[in-house]
């Protein structure tokens, strides 16, 4: 694929190293991020990748809004920012009024793209599964915990199959190996599960990825959630390897002593991704009569945790 013009919207992990591997890759790159601090940072100093992958770059275009990028028309746009903040963003995109560009959700959760979908013709909506994960150390600074390749893309219209190929390519080009993947709600659903098996946990019991695993009781609760999604996914014609439960408890047991991410948003007073990941889950098993018991537990705990971080502790 030819030297591109890309907007990366949101500058936390995910949307970090990406912009660094692309700009490095030659590709005129726009970082998009409404935390001014933040941006101001990155163009003065630019980006620094450690951890896993040690990795400079400096990224000539930073703005602080989408309405920034007017005029500009990137040939893609990668929406890198927390699920629960995707209906405003693809609004505000929309608004652009852009003709040809090529939109991509590089996020966790389920249904993402079919957000997108609802303000972009189909052909122009792509799908991303990372892989990566990281952690903002400081401004302009991101810790890449790990890196498990591939990373997946793939496209909601059969006929966009060869652009979302190249756009696999592209991405491995710029070293961050993707592959294309024919049914990428598949592979999406996939690290849904493992994301929703531990993050509720983690957010109810305050413990990192490690210590849920190392607990007997807890690790039981991990398994009983797998087991719950990984029907929920069967009844939707999602079938994996006959040996994945097995393979995911080992994969999540060796997950590391560091705490997910949405119990490190839960801790900052953020918003949490619930919605596109454990609830979205149990919507579908309510769609098939499955009760998923532990899941629906787990939901409503965590809605009284929210409850009393945002509502309770504020007023008293």
């Amino acid at each position: 694929m030819q030297k591109q013009k890309i907007a990366v919207i949101g500058a936390g992990p995910v949307g970090s190293v990406l912009a660094v591997h692309l700009t490095n890759a030659g590709h005129e790159v726009y970082l998009v991020d409404v935390i001014s601090g933040l941006i101001d940072v990155i163009r003065e100093n630019g980006l620094q990748i450690v951890g896993a992958e040690e990795n400079y770059a400096r990224i000539e275009n930073t703005c602080t809004s989408i309405d920034q990028l007017e005029g500009v028309e990137p040939h893609q746009i990668y929406i890198c920012i927390k699920a629960i903040d995707l209906p405003g963003v693809s609004l505000q995109l929309e608004n652009l009024k852009l003709d040809n560009t090529l939109y991509i959700s590089f996020q966790n959760g389920i249904d993402n793209e079919e957000v997108l979908a609802k303000h972009f013709p189909r052909a122009r909506v792509f799908r991303g599964v990372i892989n990566y994960a990281g952690m903002t150390v400081r401004p302009g600074t991101v810790k890449m915990t790990f890196f498990h390749p591939p990373n997946f893309i793939g496209s909601l219209d059969p006929k966009s199959r060869d652009i979302a190929k190249a756009i696999a390519r592209q991405h491995s080009q710029a070293g961050i190996e993707t592959q294309y993947s024919e049914i990428i709600k598949r592979d999406a659903w996939r690290k849904s599960i493992l994301n929703s098996v531990l993050m509720p946990v983690s957010v109810t019991t305050r413990l990192s990825m490690g210590k849920i695993m190392q607990d007997p009781g807890l690790k039981t609760l991990v398994g009983t959630l797998l087991k719950d999604f990984l029907e929920v996914a069967r009844q939707e014609n999602y079938h994996y390897e006959a040996d994945f439960y097995e393979k995911a408890i080992g994969y999540l047991s060796n997950a590391g002593d560091h705490k997910p991410s949405m119990l490190m948003d839960f801790e900052s007073g953020r918003p949490l991704e619930i919605d596109f990941l454990n609830n979205r889950l149990q919507a579908y098993a309510d769609k098939h009569g499955l009760p998923c018991k532990a899941n629906k537990l787990l939901c409503s705990l965590v809605k009284g945790m929210l409850f009393h971080r945002d509502v309770v502790t504020s007023s008293s």
